[in-house]
C-alpha cells in the first residue's frame, strides 16, 4: 500500500517559513537537518506521519550538481513553491522489481541520511521515477523509512516533533496539470493506485488518489488560482488542506492563506 508521506516546499529560508506556519496556525514545527550530498537543508511540520518539508539550499554549488538540488534551485529562481510530494512504502524492493518488469525507467533504491539537530543520524531509502526536469508534473518518489510506522510515530512523539495536541492533520493536497488524460497515463505507468474522477463547481473535472489518510487531487487550470500557478511555475502541487482536530477551541476560523507560494486552506474536521 502506498501512503502520502510528505510535501516538499522549496523556500529561501526554511527557518522563516517554519516560524510563519507556527504563528499562523499554532502548529508545532521543528528543525530537520542538513543533506550534505544535495547541498540542502530543511525544517519540518508533522501532521501525524504525513508532514510538510520546507527545503532550502545551503551549498548552491553542490545542489547544482545533483538532480534533487537542481530541481530546488530551478524552482527558487522563479519563486518559492511546492515542487513534489513523496509516497511512503514498506516494500520498496518489490516496487523496484515491479517497475523493472514493466520496463519503467527509474533510479534507485538510493540510500540517504541526514543529521538531526541532536547529532543522531536518520536514514531512509528512496526510489525515483525517471523524468526530466522542467515544467511538467514531477511524479512522486517513493520513500522507505528504516522502522515501522508505529515505531516512527512514537519516536516523533517522544522527541516532541509531533505533539499529542497538534491542532490539525493533513487532509488533502491539490495539484494543477495541463491535461488530466495525459497525466493519468503517466501516473498509471508507475503507480497501481487508481485516479478516480471528481467534480468541483469552481475547479471543474478532476482526479483524486486516496493515499492513506491524505487525498491528492489533480485539476486542469480552470480555476483562476490553478491557472496562475501553471503559468508561473508549471504543473505542480499548489494547495494543502489542514483539517481541524476535534477539540480545537471556539476561536477556530475556516479560511485560506497564501504563505511563501503555498495556499493553505483550513477546514473543520468531521
Amino acid at each position: 500500500m502506498l501512503q502520502f508521506d510528505h510535501l516538499l516546499h522549496a523556500v529561501h529560508s526554511p527557518e522563516a517559513v517554519r516560524q510563519a506556519f507556527t504563528d499562523a496556525f499554532g502548529l508545532t514545527t521543528v528543525d530537520g537537518g542538513t543533506h550534505p550530498q544535495w547541498g540542502t537543508y530543511n525544517t519540518l511540520c508533522y501532521l501525524g506521519l504525513p508532514y510538510i518539508e520546507w527545503i532550502g539550499v545551503r551549498d548552491e554549488a553542490t545542489a547544482a550538481q545533483t538532480e534533487f538540488g537542481a530541481r530546488v534551485l530551478a524552482a527558487l529562481r522563479v519563486a518559492e513553491s511546492p515542487v513534489q510530494f513523496a509516497l511512503r512504502t514498506s516494500k520498496m524492493d518489490q516496487v523496484a522489481e515491479f517497475w523493472r518488469a514493466k520496463g519503467c525507467a527509474f533510479d534507485g533504491p538510493v540510500e540517504a541520511s541526514r543529521k538531526r539537530p541532536d547529532g543522531t543520524i536518520l536514514s531512509w531509502r528512496m526510489l525515483f521515477p525517471k523524468q526530466p526536469l522542467g515544467r511538467g508534473f514531477q511524479l512522486p518518489f517513493l520513500i522507505e523509512w528504516g522502522e515501522p510506522d508505529e515505531v516512527r510515530m512514537q519516536s516523533l512523539v517522544d522527541s516532541g516533533a509531533l505533539p499529542k495536541e497538534q491542532p490539525y492533520h493533513l487532509g488533502a493536497v491539490h495539484s494543477v496539470v495541463e491535461s488530466l488524460t495525459a497525466f493519468q497515463a503517466r501516473w498509471a505507468e508507475y503507480f497501481p493506485v487508481p485516479l478516480l474522477p471528481v467534480k468541483d463547481p469552481v475547479r471543474g473535472q478532476g482526479l483524486v488518489a486516496h493515499l492513506g489518510d491524505v487525498d491528492v487531487y489533480f485539476w486542469e487550470p480552470r480555476a483562476q488560482e490553478a491557472a496562475r500557478v501553471l503559468a508561473l511555475h508549471g504543473e505542480r502541487p499548489f494547495e494543502l488542506v489542514l483539517r481541524a482536530r476535534r477539540g480545537v477551541d471556539e476561536t477556530f476560523v475556516e479560511g485560506r492563506q497564501l504563505l511563501y507560494g503555498l495556499s493553505v486552506r483550513v477546514i473543520r474536521g468531521e
